[in-house]
């Protein structure tokens, strides 16, 4: 996880660096990239050293994501909306996790039994782009 939070810091401080000399539309789109490709990527890590580089290269995307979230806010909402929609964005953001972390807690007793056929971390990366595909 900590690699992560590194790449996360990194991509934030670079996101308008990359922004203000491509654009937000090439920068918004760049860390889309970065962010999903390597999501994709991670199951197929062959050692966990593996895993950690590519969830730090990870976390640069993801880090660049939040700050340009923001961005395109601000630029593409007028101003009487803008501070609505800004809380909005920061509001789901929470809840997400928020809910994310009770769906852990109570699907635990699913997740324990699904471990036991389950043992390598591409697999979990599977079942995540599973479910992330069906809220898309």
């Amino acid at each position: 996880m900590s690699a992560t939070f590194a790449g996360l810091t990194i991509g934030a401080a670079l996101a308008g660096l990359l922004s203000d000399r491509y654009g937000r539309l090439f920068a918004y789109q760049f860390n889309l990239a970065i962010f999903g490709n390597l999501s994709l990527i991670c199951a197929f890590a062959p050692t966990m050293q593996w895993l950690i580089v590519l969830r730090f290269v990870m976390g640069i995307g993801m880090g660049a994501e939040y700050v340009m979230g923001f961005g395109l806010v601000t630029e593409f909402v007028p101003p009487t909306h803008r501070g609505r929609y800004m809380g909005l964005l920061a509001l789901f953001g929470g809840v997400g996790v928020f809910i994310r972390n009770l769906c852990v807690r109570h699907g635990s007793h699913t997740l324990a039994r699904l471990e036991r056929h389950v043992r390598d971390w591409g697999s979990w990366y599977a079942v995540g782009l599973v479910a992330e595909s069906s809220f898309a």
